[in-house]
């Protein structure tokens, strides 16, 4: 089965920090959408990385703008993780960006860089920090 009975959401304080962008309803929005996210790969989340021991996954989805009456292409892009334990699962909300500021294929090709290095850097953080502890 691919979701545990057991979630907590925790939002890391990077996600805090790029939340200055969301308003309020989307902030609501993205609260609620983390209680049901499944660990499924559909067209708008997209499994990044799965760690070498299944300790930890990276995903990327897009999350519609529900304020400015947008859809999921028109939106956010979220970067959140799972950390797996015996009995439940932690789901980090990591960071958001508008996904125009990233572009798209050959779009922004700097911001783009960004984006994708962060998502380095938090894989090389959680494989330390992770597949060494337990």
């Amino acid at each position: 089965m691919n979701q545990c009975p057991t979630r907590n959401i925790i939002s890391t304080p990077h996600y805090s920090k790029s939340c200055s962008i969301l308003d309020t309803n989307s902030l609501g929005f993205i609260q609620e959408w983390a209680t049901t996210v499944l660990r499924e790969q559909v067209p708008r989340n997209k499994l990044c990385y799965r760690s070498p021991n299944n300790k930890f996954e990276i995903w990327v989805a897009g999350i519609p703008n529900i304020s400015a009456n947008k859809g999921k292409s028109g939106g956010f892009r979220l970067v959140y993780f799972y950390v797996f334990h015996e009995d439940h699962e932690d789901l980090y909300l990591d960071f958001i960006e508008h996904r125009n500021k990233i572009g798209f294929k050959q779009e922004r090709p700097k911001e783009k860089e960004k984006f994708e290095k962060h998502i380095r850097k938090l894989k090389n953080e959680l494989l330390e920090s992770l597949e060494t502890t337990y």
